[in-house]
This record gives C-alpha cells, structure tokens and sequence, in this order.
C-alpha cells in the first residue's frame, strides 16, 4: 500500500497569465506568485485481490467498481490508468482536508498526488518536475479542462514560489530565502470559507474565450505580479503594500468575466475591508470557494467574530510538495 501526501494551494498574483493560450501566444508570457498550504489531499494506492467481480474500486466523492478502464467516471484516474497502460488490479481512495470546487487547487493535487502514487508504485523515479509536467499534460490534454499551468507546479514542489510561463518552458523559484517577508504574510492572512462550491470549469471556459478581449487587463495583471516580486524580495516590504497590491490584482480580476464574482462573495470581501482588512481575494477561477483575508490581529479577531459560523482558518506555508508517506 502506497499513501501520497499532496499540498494544496493559495494563489496571490498572476492567476489566468497562466493559461497556454495567454502565455504561449504573447512575448512576455505569464508570470504566477503562489504558496502551498498545510492542507493536504492524500491518494492510497493498493493492489486489489482477484476475489473481486470487478478489476477496479475507487473511492472519493463516489466509489466506482469496474472491470473496464474505459468506464472509469472519473476523467484524471481513466487517463492516467490509460496513459501509464494498467493492467493490474488496483483500489484508489482519496481524503482531502478541505471541500474539493473551492478554488485551491484541489484537482491538480489529487491528479500531482496520483501520480505520485504510482511513481512509487511502479519505481519510476519520476523527477517531482517530471510529475508536474505530466499532471499538466492529463489535466489539460487528455481531460481537455479548462485549467492553468501553475496549480501542478505548486502541488509538486510545494513552498511560495514564483513562477514565469514562457512559450517554450516553465521556469519556478522558491522564494523561502525572504523568509522574514514571508513570516509577515503568514501572520497577517487567514482564508474563509464562502460555502460555496462551484465546477470551475464553466468559469474558466468564459475566461479562456475572452482572454484575448481583455488583453490589457492581464497585462496589468502581470505587471502587478513583477511588482509583487520585488516587493517580497524588498528590505522594505510592509503587509500594507502587499495588501494594497492584492486588493488591485483582486479589482482587476473581477473585470475579465462576470462569473468571477457574486453577491455573497462581494459581501464576504466588503464586510472584511469595512473592518480593516488591508487586502481581499477570492481564490481559483471565481464564483465560490475561499476568501483570501490580510489583516493585522485585531482586525482578523473583528472579522473572525463577525464571520464566526463560517469556516477560516490561518495560511500556513507547507515546503517539501507532494510526498510518499507510507509505502509497504
């Protein structure tokens, strides 16, 4: 039995630069500033006694048992099963600490912790840039979604990363040397829970076919991203700036589809800038899911209270990425 342990993801700036069809088709590409979090999705991989009916049994939100890879339901496991040509009798279960749709990068981490799974499995020896590369390939070529580029790398690697996205190749960088700025990030953020859960696949579909509409606004999206960078990197960074940075990344990702946001998430953001926050956000491609919060400790106690029947809990930076946990 194998165990893979895999991060899931909070994403500051330079969400939809990520996109192939942004970063493949202009000269400066994309460029993404994104944490992992210590909140995980675990995958246990085993093989499965011939006493069964069926050759195959996966557990998450359903359970599934078939003889036929073809009549798996779920897209990520039919196509790895497909991709890595299995053949064996196999049982899946997966956990996730937190709800899946809601928006912190929960299907990159369970296709980066899957493939983790039979990289121990098989003894691939699979380089976790080797994972990445191949969740982006599943996610975006094989299960034909709509989805970016940065969540598989963050799953992977884990840390606070930057990452630029060129035409021709990918290059990330942990950011953990600033370690003084990121403490400062850590202890002034906390995420709540809207209750909302969404398939962003349908938000993200309006955001790729408008991509080239809204040019300009990911361009600031982009510069904003660089500014970002150096501020981290800055013997002057204050919470305060990165707030005021966030909140007109925010401002500006509401502009590029009307499926970003809605009534209850405005309130969640307003309600939380009314009481001091310095900076708001909502995570992944919009509609639902988790409110990024920055504010200082008084104003988290004020916002806690009022939005104390929702779920929140405080960032936590997880380093290491996906890993193998229990192997025997």
């Amino acid at each position: 039995m194998i165990i893979s342990k895999t991060p899931y993801r909070v994403s500051f700036f330079g969400g939809g630069t990520d996109y192939p069809k942004w970063y493949k088709n202009n000269k400066k590409g994309g460029k993404t500033i994104s944490c992992s979090i210590d909140k995980f999705s675990y995958i246990v991989l085993k093989k499965l006694p011939n006493a069964f009916k069926y050759k195959y049994r996966i557990r998450y939100l359903l359970r599934e048992e078939t003889k036929n890879i073809k009549r798996i339901k779920h897209p990520t496991i039919r196509n790895i099963f497909k991709f890595l040509k299995i053949n064996i009798p196999l049982e899946i279960i997966h956990y996730g600490d937190l709800p899946a749709a809601t928006g912190i990068g929960s299907s990159s981490s369970f296709t980066v912790g899957l493939l983790n799974a039979f990289n121990q499995f098989f003894s691939y020896k699979w380089s976790k840039k080797k994972i990445y590369q191949l969740a982006v390939h599943i996610e975006q070529n094989l299960n034909k979604e709509n989805v970016g580029s940065q969540d598989q790398i963050i799953s992977s690697l884990g840390g606070f990363r930057v990452t630029n996205f060129k035409k021709k190749n990918i290059i990330t960088s942990d950011l953990k040397q600033y370690k003084k700025n990121l403490s400062k990030i850590e202890n002034n953020s906390f995420l709540i829970y809207s209750g909302i859960q969404r398939n962003s696949s349908w938000v993200t579909k309006d955001l790729i076919s408008n991509i080239n509409k809204k040019g300009k606004t990911y361009k600031k999206l982009y510069k904003l991203t660089i500014e970002c960078e150096k501020l981290i990197k800055s013997k002057n960074f204050t919470i305060e700036k990165f707030g005021k940075l966030l909140n007109e990344s925010w401002n500006l990702k509401k502009t590029t589809s009307k499926l970003i946001t809605n009534k209850k998430i405005n309130e969640i953001c307003s309600k939380c800038l009314k009481n001091k926050a310095i900076g708001v956000k909502l995570l992944g491609a919009g509609s639902g899911g988790f409110v990024l919060v920055v504010a200082k400790k008084n104003a988290q106690l004020r916002i806690k209270k009022i939005f104390k029947k929702s779920y929140h809990f405080p960032l936590k930076i997880s380093y290491g990425g996906s890993k193998i946990i229990c192997h025997e």
